[in-house]
């Protein structure tokens, strides 16, 4: 049975980057229950980016969290944080109470295609920090958003670690979700996993509903792509010879373009990887003709069928923002580098909704003292 969530949140956006949390509670039933009183992040652009997306009226921003959370000689500390008075008293006095906290921290330290370091890491031990806000604020609700190699960075110690903090130390319930986007409603193939905690309900152990993709907004790629952009973002013959190369250092992977279904839209698009790590189409494809019967593109016939990288608009399709939000981003005048990096960073809106809502729109099951 399904219910209205009646009761109004308050939530703090932590490591909002351009705020892909946010984006999916206003795609939510829930967009009238919850209001934002604080976000943070360290990035200046995402910081940016995130004041001109959002109607942010008397909010706080935070910036870098560690600023509050640690004290000067503790920004290298890998590892957990001395409890501390004078920390509790800071984080109380600085961040103002909410109810439900959302944090996609930093994935790079467990990523497949990053260090690997985890938490000896500077980006990867901000889990600490989370701990500590959570412990001293006690929200009833959190949503930890990361990649799913998280689970096996440091032999999967790091990810026990966080496991055992939540539930033992801080008295959480806590469920895990191994989540792909492509299952609601994004032409993206991009797993993450989402970690849920609540105070006195018990979040169910099924996964959200599944979205049948092809009766979504974009189907496809083909669908969001633009027929026409500025020339710079075509492929020179020179480059094409290195993004479509299957083999490189012993690495070996078929080099593929057009896909229905984009790869994971990653922060470093900008550097323009080879063609079987980053999204690339040809005139062909974007100017064909969709056929909805056996979901395929039936080519169209160009005279050079140019192949071209995703435009930093597109890459925000892909990712599932609003359009509005992405116009009012566009508008800022951010360099497409930035863009990219800032649209690879982000957790999928259309996503956050349908873990949302599954949360919050299924009828409260307390727990008992």
């Amino acid at each position: 049975m399904k219910t209205a969530y009646k009761k109004e949140l308050k939530a703090f956006d932590l490591c909002s980057g351009i705020g892909g949390f946010r984006a999916g509670v206003m795609l939510s039933e829930m967009v009238n229950q919850i209001k934002f009183v604080a976000y943070s992040d360290i990035d200046e652009y995402a910081i940016s980016a995130y004041n001109s997306m959002y109607d942010i009226n008397d909010e706080i921003c935070l910036g870098n969290i560690q600023n509050i959370t640690r004290f000067e000689n503790e920004f290298d500390v890998c590892g957990q944080l001395e409890s501390s008075t004078i920390r509790i008293k800071k984080i109380n006095d600085s961040i103002p109470d909410f109810d439900i906290l959302f944090a996609g921290f930093p994935c790079q330290p467990h990523s497949l295609m990053g260090n690997r370091k985890g938490n000896t890491d500077s980006r990867g031990n901000l889990f600490y920090d989370i701990k500590e806000i959570i412990n001293v604020k006690r929200p009833e609700y959190f949503i930890l958003e990361n990649v799913r190699a998280i689970k096996s960075v440091n032999n999967g110690e790091f990810f026990d670690e966080i496991i055992n903090s939540l539930k033992n130390d801080l008295g959480y319930n806590i469920t895990i979700w191994s989540l792909n986007a492509a299952d609601y409603g994004i032409p993206q193939v991009r797993r993450r996993l989402f970690i849920i905690g609540s105070l006195h309900k018990k979040i169910p152990e099924q996964i959200p509903e599944l979205i049948d993709l092809y009766e979504a907004e974009y189907p496809t790629t083909w669908h969001l792509l633009e027929k026409e952009v500025d020339d710079k973002y075509y492929i020179s013959d020179k480059l094409l010879k290195t993004i479509l190369t299957n083999q490189h250092k012993g690495y070996n992977r078929k080099a593929e373009i057009n896909k229905l279904i984009a790869r994971p839209i990653c922060k470093t698009m900008h550097k323009m990887h080879r063609a079987s790590q980053d999204n690339y189409f040809s005139d062909d494809y974007i100017l064909g003709t969709y056929n909805k019967e056996n979901s395929s593109v039936i080519l169209a016939e160009t005279s050079t069928s140019k192949i071209r990288r995703i435009t930093p608009k597109e890459a925000l399709r892909i990712q599932s923002f609003p359009e509005n939000l992405i116009e009012r981003l566009l508008k800022l005048g951010i360099s497409d580098t930035r863009l990219y990096m800032l649209a690879g960073n982000a957790v999928p809106p259309k996503l956050v909704k349908s873990v949302l809502e599954r949360i919050l729109s299924t009828e409260d099951k307390k727990i008992d003292p």
